[in-house]
């Protein structure tokens, strides 16, 4: 009897031994799978030296090398126009299937965050059908890219009208935005409609950012936004950020920016912290979710970049190099 209890005694120590071992492994071993996969995703994005090797390449042949190497799909949106909306749509459809990707393989945990963050495509898609509704042929400009929240049958369609927009978001956070600046929008007034927008996605950013990585992160975005606004001359009103005054050179310091000698210069240095930032996640913690936000903030610019450099050559533009984010 006596050993049995003794038995027992080490059973139930043991037991509770393992419970702190158990509460950590909780926490890690969700992201064991997803690291792995994002850090073979990683590998994939176009290097430096490949963005440097094409910029003085002809406009089709950085697109025949992009479809051999990275991208699959360019020329099936393409066609033989190699037409460049018609690619900016394809690329930004394959964004929002990466990001989507990635939340798959995500723990529950930060799921939310990367949903938060794929809102930016819809918002995109529709100020560009506001825009659209609003030119003189009654057609949209640009070619839309797919997201979840709206059908293929609605983005492809050539005419659209508020009442269709309003429609296709019914019951979403959207269709209150159309009701309330709706007099605006009639008007071609959007940028009370627009700034309401970005107020509403940042915010919802912050929300869902439970770890110090996503909220750093979602400070950066923040940052940047703000100072590309007060670049144009309008209020850098969106809260969350870290730099005091967008006027102050020293604010920019304490926040932990490099300073620009020009506006221009300013919007590119912080994007370059987004990249040293996102880079710099990769070296955290292995097993938890600062590699899927590395990834997805590296996927970003690394598309981003693609843009500019297809863009500019697509228009005979010059001194490309110092557009990109390297």
């Amino acid at each position: 009897m006596i050993w049995t209890y003794i038995i027992g005694g080490v059973i139930v120590a043991g037991v509770i031994a393992l419970i702190p071992v158990g509460y950590v492994l909780a926490k890690i071993y969700p992201y064991s799978y997803p690291n792995a996969r994002i850090r073979a995703m990683k590998a994939k994005l176009i290097q430096e030296e490949e963005f440097t090797n094409l910029l003085t390449r002809p406009y089709k042949d950085i697109i025949y090398y992009l479809e051999q190497k990275h991208y699959p799909f360019i020329t099936a949106y393409t066609g033989a126009t190699y037409d460049y909306a018609s690619l900016e749509s394809a690329l930004r459809t394959h964004m929002v299937e990466t990001i989507e990707k990635v939340r798959r393989i995500s723990p529950q945990q930060t799921r939310e965050f990367v949903d938060a963050l794929l809102a930016k495509y819809d918002i995109q898609v529709i100020e560009a059908i506001i825009r659209g509704i609003s030119a003189k042929t009654n057609k949209k400009n640009d070619i839309l890219h797919q997201t979840k929240l709206f059908r293929e049958e609605f983005v492809t369609r050539e005419q659209y009208s508020l009442n269709d927009l309003q429609y296709e978001l019914k019951n979403t956070p959207y269709e209150q935005f159309i009701k309330t600046y709706r007099s605006q929008l009639e008007k071609q007034q959007y940028a009370a409609f627009e700034e309401a927008l970005d107020k509403y996605y940042f915010a919802k950013l912050l929300q869902k950012a439970s770890s110090p990585y996503a909220k750093k992160y979602v400070q950066k975005l923040i940052d940047a936004h703000n100072v590309a606004l007060y670049n144009k001359g309008k209020e850098p009103d969106i809260p969350g950020g870290k730099i005091g005054s967008y006027d102050k050179k020293e604010d920019y310091v304490k926040a932990g920016y490099e300073v620009a000698e020009n506006p221009q210069e300013q919007e590119k240095l912080m994007y370059k912290e987004i990249k040293r930032y996102a880079i710099d996640l990769f070296r955290k913690e292995p097993l938890s979710e600062a590699s899927i936000i590395g990834y997805i903030a590296l996927k970003t610019i690394n598309v981003r970049n693609t843009f500019i450099l297809l863009k500019l050559t697509y228009h005979n533009k010059k001194n490309i190099e110092e557009e990109l984010i390297v």
